[in-house]
């Protein structure tokens, strides 16, 4: 069986990716890796494209869920999330090992964030505030919150997203925090966690722009 690439190159199926790829997913969660897997085999067509097969995994997760299991959403997301990190590794060259520093470079000289954001804070301060991201937080959100961050809130060019989430969350605590006089770190990584973890939600306007 063969796949077809978004460059349009034929390559063999490896089914390897597939499975741990969804083992990922499911870890951790009340579901069968194994069930999805099954579910699987028979909507794998040869010459299948890879987006089609992205699209695949994610509407069988959600084919899945009942009122007795909800955790197939969390499956649902996480799949669209690893295909979100992955399509901002591939076109932006940026991941969560990227330094802090560094994605901030990228997202102002690409006119994606405010350059005077910079004018609030010393390059040791933003060293620090990179250490607040924990990108186990992509991983706990339904299908339907990473539909909405990517139609709605994350950064995006005519082609793709070139935004990840928890760089989008710790980004918009720096811009909400940048007058505080006193504790001024201490309160970013407070206002991060809290709304990474879905404990808070910050109104549109912010979570926009």
């Amino acid at each position: 069986m063969l796949v077809t690439k978004r460059n349009g190159n034929l390559v063999e199926f490896d089914t390897s990716k597939i499975k741990n790829i969804i083992s990922i997913c499911c870890e951790g969660l009340d579901v069968s890796s194994l069930e999805l897997e099954s579910k699987l085999q028979s909507k794998f067509k040869d010459k299948i494209k890879t987006s089609d097969i992205q699209q695949e995994l994610v509407n069988t997760a959600m084919s899945l869920v009942t009122v007795d299991n909800p955790d197939w959403t969390i499956v649902a997301g996480r799949l669209e999330m690893y295909d979100l990190h992955r399509q901002i590794g591939k076109n932006c060259k940026i991941d969560y090992n990227t330094p802090f520093r560094d994605i901030l470079d990228y997202m102002i000289r690409n006119n994606y964030y405010d350059k005077d954001i910079l004018n609030f804070y010393t390059k040791e301060e933003i060293d620090k505030i990179g250490s607040f991201i924990n990108p186990d937080y992509d991983w706990i959100y339904p299908i339907s919150s990473i539909k909405s961050l990517k139609k709605k809130y994350l950064i995006k060019n005519r082609k793709f997203t070139v935004e990840l989430p928890q760089v989008a969350t710790l980004a918009t605590c720096m811009f909400l925090n940048k007058n505080e006089k006193t504790d001024k770190l201490k309160k970013i990584k407070e206002d991060y966690n809290a709304i990474a973890s879905l404990k808070i939600s910050l109104a549109t306007p912010f979570k926009a722009n």
